[in-house]
């Protein structure tokens, strides 16, 4: 098993970062299953890295992941909010801007002496 100090564990965490999440995942696949197993195929860690240092690392990338996720559903709803509340702005201003209002004597509101389409006189 390497000899774990805080140097070790940076250089690792550096070069795991560097290689990237999906890279380290298959590396762990590949370690033993105990806790205490050596992790290898790392420049820095000939004799590897102890796999308890890899799945932690992991669970931070999977963290940091899940957060960027949150946040880009939160811009995406925000957004959509504002799509709607412009769509509805723009159709107000569309009526409100329109000659005469909604009917022709620009009164808006319907004449005293309408009557419905097909009624006899």
């Amino acid at each position: 098993m390497p000899e774990l100090t805080n140097g070790n564990e940076v250089q690792w965490r550096a070069e795991m970062g560097s290689l990237g999440r999906d890279v380290v995942m298959q590396k762990l696949f590949h370690s033993g299953a105990s806790h205490g197993a050596s992790v290898l195929g790392f420049r820095s860690a000939p004799h590897g890295v102890p796999r308890g240092i890899v799945e932690a690392w992991l669970a931070e990338e999977d963290l940091k992941l899940s957060e960027e996720r949150s946040a880009t559903l939160r811009w995406a709803q925000i957004a959509g909010w504002a799509g709607i509340v412009s769509a509805a702005i723009g159709a107000a201003a569309l009526v409100a801007s329109a000659p005469g209002g909604y009917f022709a004597d620009g009164q808006n509101s319907p004449p005293q002496n309408a009557l419905p389409r097909g009624s006899p006189r």
